[in-house]
């Protein structure tokens, strides 16, 4: 509302505000923006015989007009000095814009000449894409090292103090945040995805948003309407006081569930957040995920690849749902990513994303296709999703990442050879297989040894657990 009786003009109060991104749609986006007015009251006894607010679109780098003074329309709750107003724009996808409000008049000595007067301005609008980061302590950022990751006037935040600014680490920043959903228990970082948004506005042309509403050392169970559910609430809300509808949500949780007992649950739960989020939005908002790094104190054990094996189980699954590994990339601490692996998942992030919602260039990790025990018990496993060739930088099996267990126990893995493709890979186990033949690649809380990768993306494979194999040229034990 106006505060200041002498001021006199439009004034704009809800709809836009400095910094925001609105979510293109085929190339544009509609904002309906609403305010007041007060006409002009003069000394010299001029008088007004006739108004009308009024809105202009100018872009920023170079001044140009985009949308010439457009007549509000519709004007009500009037007096003789003022009255409300709201206009509808659609802006072109790209930016950044100033929004220019003004209020025309005719007084009458001018007659019909008419005059614009001052009005509110909204600064640095875009019209891109918005992202939604949830999840906990590696989605808020907790990197406290160095790297060089400046800010970027297309990439905008939707603060925890529900203000849209430049975006700049640490982007979970708790200043001024409302209620126990929005701050943080420790002090965030550096995070992956101010670089995530910097390469998808390179790629893309566009402005990007970025609404965080993830929190540290939380379990999934807060993402669950079913249970608590408390996170997941204060996502959608974050998602309707940012403007509205989202590109597409970028998840990284789920070492707080990597213990005994709960790992097993994790799939299923994160089944339903996602089916949930899309009933509650009422579109099939695409889901983007992480596999979990590592903690090099090794607790949870094998509850780590578990979760893993469910992140990768729900990039096959659920419809619109994708996942990139991260087991390659160095932490700060015993838990977090560091300051240069979040620049890597941040590029990686944009390129994947870009590959499935812009039909950008290919980009996705190698995955676990097949794995057939021989009748000589070499272990032949294929992976899709191969780019290049899979290469090995030790000749060792378990050295690259691999473990193998049938009904008699571990079994032993010596040798690791390329075979006749370049997404196959011969294992040769140390004793003869017996029963059910499971294989298994980074299935602990802290594996040792070196992955292999894909010469040509740079991926690694997609962790994966327990995976069961068949047995001389697809021939299943149960049909045995």
């Amino acid at each position: 509302m106006i505060e200041d009786e002498e001021l006199y003009g439009t004034f704009i109060e809800e709809g836009l505000h400095d910094w925001q991104i609105l979510q293109q749609e085929k190339g544009s986006a509609s904002v309906a923006i609403r305010g007041s007015y007060r006409i002009p009251a003069f000394p010299d006894r001029r008088k007004v015989i006739w108004s009308m607010p009024v809105v202009r679109v100018v872009r920023e780098e170079d001044n140009v007009t985009l949308i010439h003074w457009k007549q509000a329309e519709s004007v009500y709750d009037q007096t003789e000095t003022r009255g409300k107003w709201e206009i509808v724009l659609t802006l072109p996808a790209g930016g950044l814009y100033r929004v220019e409000s003004g209020l025309e008049c005719r007084e009458d000595i001018r007659g019909e000449t008419p005059a614009i007067y001052r009005g509110d301005s909204r600064f640095h609008i875009g019209v891109g894409n918005i992202f939604v980061i949830a999840g906990q302590s590696n989605a808020s950022g907790f990197a406290h090292d160095t790297a060089y990751d400046p800010v970027d006037l297309r990439v905008h935040v939707f603060r925890n103090r529900r203000t849209w600014e430049l975006a700049a680490h640490p982007l979970n920043d708790s200043t001024q945040a409302y209620g126990n959903t929005s701050n943080e228990i420790g002090r965030c970082g550096f995070s992956p995805f101010l670089q995530f948004a910097k390469r998808y506005a390179d790629m893309t042309g566009l402005p990007v948003g970025l609404v965080p509403t993830s929190m540290s050392g939380q379990s999934i169970v807060r993402w669950d309407d079913r249970v608590n559910g408390d996170l997941f609430y204060n996502m959608l809300n974050r998602i309707e006081l940012s403007g509205g509808k989202p590109r597409a949500v970028l998840w990284y949780q789920g070492c707080t569930d990597a213990v005994a007992g709960e790992a097993k649950e994790y799939y299923g739960r994160f089944r339903h957040f996602v089916e949930s989020l899309r009933k509650s939005l009422g579109y099939e908002i695409p889901v983007f995920t992480f596999q979990l790094n590592r903690i090099l104190t090794g607790d949870g054990g094998i509850s780590w690849g578990m979760i893993r094996e469910a992140q990768r189980r729900a990039a096959l699954e659920i419809p619109c749902t994708y996942v990139l590994p991260t087991l390659d990339c160095r932490l700060a601490d015993i838990i977090h990513n560091s300051a240069p692996a979040n620049l890597t998942l941040g590029e990686r992030m944009a390129r994947h994303c870009v590959y499935h919602l812009e039909n950008g260039p290919f980009y996705e990790a190698p995955n676990i296709k097949s794995a057939v025990v021989l009748e000589n018990d070499e272990i032949a496993v294929e992976f899709e999703h191969v780019s290049g060739r899979l290469v090995f930088q030790l000749s060792g099996a378990e050295e690259s990442g691999f473990y193998a267990e049938d009904d008699a126990g571990k079994v032993g893995l010596s040798k690791i050879m390329q075979g006749p493709e370049g997404g196959m890979l011969r294992i040769i186990p140390e004793r003869r297989t017996k029963g059910r033949v499971y294989l298994s690649f980074m299935q602990d809380a802290d594996p040792m040894g070196v992955p292999v990768m894909d010469d040509e993306s740079f991926l690694i494979p997609l962790a994966f657990y327990r995976f069961e194999t068949t047995k001389k040229g697809g021939e299943t034990w149960e049909n045995i």
